[in-house]
């Protein structure tokens, strides 16, 4: 066991909750936090915990090793496990005196005490059951007469620093509030100054050089903490002369007070003063060497500005929110550039110099090592430029961030949307229903109300994205022809919801392409995709991204791999676009089927800028789709009557139900028609397939057998151009992707090889 204290009944997580003192330790799920011993612990980054086996289990968030921790508790790393059955020694022996000057804490319990020596020395001892015993048994050190320094900083009375205990308690006798610290003059830590925040300081140093270093080393931890920090060098004082000798040569309260007033603020040597510095932050002292030191100063600076507002966050690392070239909000990594800018500004930065304090910067090494450490930056998921409701059916109205939803709302400027009803009245969902269908949708020729109900779904699902546990369908945007007014369509609809803030994706010209895109949109935030302008949708990847809860990707040109929730909006826009199984399985569709030979001739519109009116009247759109939603919950979150969409369970029943609830009609009465007009790959299959039953049956064919008939399907896509040996290498690669797979009565099956090459049959029903 350790020096100076009986602790041969503790448990080691009691001895180091005793070193670490009980009033800094605050008890926690699964354990304790404490400041951590080590560096200068603004907020407690120290967790301790206790592992089955009873040994102790120390991490500090800014970085310091365990032995450096066990090191400035004055224990060993074998305290930290539990004692042996062999008899423990007595290592600490009781005082006899009581101490000459008592530390206490808060609450006036004592914490340590001073002994005074005939030769004029200092040693710690603290309580130890019915007496006193050698060593801070251990308290942390905390500053002198500390309910009554608290008490005084509480009032705005002044509070006066001094260089020793003597000192503190003559004050006290004239009545005057003064404090110290324990063992003498340079011994001030950066860390009492969290006790005199918002005080008004007057600090009496001794008549001496050391008395006047020492004044300076309390004033300049002070600085942008105290409210006001004078230095008052007494007058007609001997050589190393202190308050007490003032006192007792006659002075008094009255005189004390009156050359405290006529102090000068303090100023540090070279002029910077505190009025050069921010009041609200702390102050941090670049030219310390300790690298855990300065870095865990920083990083509580720049935490503890995080938690007021947050604008630091974690998506895919450590982030924070700018602005795009097109106004949107994205979120953009935190590199050494901007982590130091942001440091910079959360902390008075100063280095100390022969000469004094000077302005300085966050050094590069220690802007590094914090973007390593442990950075508990609250979880960002995406941006909206809306109120949206959280999973619990609350609304989120105040700008900022919500742990509830893992968002940041950031609504723009000059947006006031009318207060939504708490219980939607019968005339409130008919009018959000008249803002939604015959202002804004009024126009477009849906083929059905199928198209128009889930264009009416893809307006609301923004606004209730986090109340949808799992995935969401691409929302496939499709006309007749040019000039039906998708594109338009689609941007009114994520425009009311997402403002600027939709990744657009291009129509991507291969499954590499858009795993990029699908990564660098998820990286910047948005709250919505679309991919536009496609004239064909198969994409295994986009096929996995619209069933993936996690997307795992390698950023490009880095060793780094990042891992992001999907719970984006998905959108695509097509004129009669190729659709696969795959992703029409994953899709519901929105059709637009013009009259006209020429709609973009048309000019009959009820609003003659769709886009401009919709920007006008955004508030009035945005409270119809929160009514709309409001009434649904308020009626108890009634299921739709429809058969869910696979994979998409949780989906159906949200905006199912807000339609229905809405009598709005038609959700996912196209889903048959959609799929049997996009399977033209499972056709061109079946023809493949039917043709090459009715010239081989089921016997052993090459590829060089069955390719003639691969050339004759229309739309079986072999490499147009390529050569013919390509083509076949083309061939065997589908067929080897469609093994096993059932086209009306017959399957897909390799049967061996023949030469080095791969043969194949056909097997009907029935036949083994």
């Amino acid at each position: 066991m350790s020096n100076n204290i009986l602790t041969q009944n503790w448990s080691p997580v009691d001895l180091v909750l005793s070193r670490l003192g009980l009033n800094n330790v605050k008890k926690v799920s699964g354990g304790y936090m404490a400041r951590c011993p080590v560096h200068d612990d603004k907020n407690p980054s120290l967790s301790i915990t206790e592992g089955d086996d009873g040994r102790v289990l120390l991490k500090c968030f800014a970085g310091c090793s365990t032995e450096e921790i066990v090191k400035a508790l004055g224990l060993t790393m074998s305290d930290l496990f539990p004692p042996s059955s062999k008899p423990q020694k007595q290592r600490a022996a009781y005082v006899s005196t009581k101490p000459t000057y008592i530390y206490v804490n808060e609450e006036g319990k004592p914490l340590f005490g001073i002994i005074r020596t005939p030769q004029k020395k200092f040693e710690a001892v603290h309580p130890n059951g019915d007496g006193w015993a050698y060593g801070m048994g251990g308290a942390n050190p905390t500053i002198y007469n500390l309910p009554k320094v608290i008490d005084a900083v509480n009032k705005g009375e002044l509070v006066f620093v001094v260089e020793g205990e003597k000192d503190a308690d003559n004050m006290a006798k004239v009545g005057l509030t003064a404090t110290t610290n324990p063992f003498g003059a340079e011994k001030w830590k950066p860390e009492y100054a969290d006790y005199l925040v918002g005080a008004d300081v007057v600090i009496i140093p001794d008549n001496d050089e050391v008395g006047r270093r020492h004044a300076e080393q309390v004033a300049r931890s002070l600085m942008g903490k105290a409210k006001r920090i004078r230095i008052l060098e007494l007058p007609n004082l001997p050589e190393k002369g202190d308050v007490s000798d003032w006192l007792a040569a006659g002075g008094t309260k009255e005189e004390l007070l009156k050359l405290a007033e006529q102090a000068p603020l303090y100023k540090p040597k070279n002029g910077l003063s505190e009025e050069a510095l921010n009041d609200d932050l702390p102050t941090i002292d670049a030219s310390i060497k300790s690298l855990p030191e300065v870095s865990g100063q920083a990083l509580s600076a720049l935490m503890a500005a995080n938690e007021i507002e947050p604008r630091l966050f974690l998506h895919a690392g450590p982030v924070r929110i700018e602005a795009d070239e097109h106004g949107g909000l994205i979120t953009v990594e935190l590199d050494v550039d901007r982590m130091r800018y942001e440091m910079a500004r959360t902390a008075n930065w100063v280095a100390t110099t022969p000469n004094g304090l000077k302005s300085s910067k966050p050094p590069i090494d220690v802007v590094r090592d914090v973007l390593v450490s442990p950075l508990k930056f609250p979880i960002l998921e995406n941006i909206v430029r809306v109120p949206i409701f959280a999973k619990d059916g609350t609304l989120q109205v105040e700008a900022g961030y919500s742990e509830k939803t893992r968002s940041y709302y950031a609504p723009p400027a000059g947006l006031s949307i009318p207060e939504v009803p708490k219980n939607p009245t019968k005339s409130d969902i008919e009018k959000a229903k008249y803002w939604i269908l015959d202002e804004l949708l009024v126009d477009f020729p849906f083929s059905s109300d199928a198209d128009k109900s889930h264009a009416i779904a893809l307006l609301l699902l923004p606004f209730c994205r986090s109340m949808i546990d799992g995935l969401t369908p691409l929302h496939f945007i499709e006309a007749s022809g040019q000039g039906s007014g998708k594109g338009l369509l689609a941007k009114v609809l994520l425009s009311i919801s997402c403002d600027s803030n939709v990744g657009i994706i291009p129509p991507p010209r291969d499954d590499e392409e858009i795993r990029k895109a699908i990564t660098a949109r998820l990286i910047e935030g948005r709250a919505a995709v679309l991919i536009d302008n496609v004239t064909r949708l198969d994409s295994p990847v986009l096929s996995a991204a619209l069933t993936a809860d996690i997307w795992d990707d390698r950023l490009l040109g880095k060793n780094k791999t990042i891992r992001l929730p999907i719970n984006w909006i998905w959108a695509a826009t097509g004129n009669n676009a190729i659709v696969s199984t795959d992703i029409a399985r994953r899709s519901v569709r929105i059709r637009l089927t013009p009259e006209e030979e020429k709609p973009w001739l048309r000019q009959d519109f009820k609003h003659e800028s769709l886009i401009t009116w919709a920007k006008k009247m955004r508030s009035h759109l945005i409270w119809a789709c929160l009514t709309l939603i409001q009434s649904w919950i308020s009626a108890g979150r009634p299921q739709a009557n429809v058969a869910p969409l696979g994979s998409f369970e949780e989906w159906t029943k949200v905006m199912g139900g807000i339609l229905e609830h809405a009598e709005i009609q038609g959700f996912l009465g196209n889903i048959i028609e959609f799929y049997n007009t996009a399977d033209t790959e499972s056709g061109m299959w079946r023809e493949f397939v039917n043709s090459w039953w009715d010239t081989f049956k089921d016997e052993k064919v090459k590829i060089s057998d069955i390719f003639p008939i691969a050339e004759k399907i229309d739309g079986f896509d072999l490499g147009k151009g390529a050569t013919e040996r390509a083509q076949k290498t083309a061939l065997g690669m589908k067929l080897k992707k469609m093994r096993d797979r059932i086209f009306d009565d017959k399957k897909i099956c390799m049967a061996g090889t023949y030469n080095n090459a791969t043969l194949w049959k056909l097997i009907k029903k029935g036949q083994k």
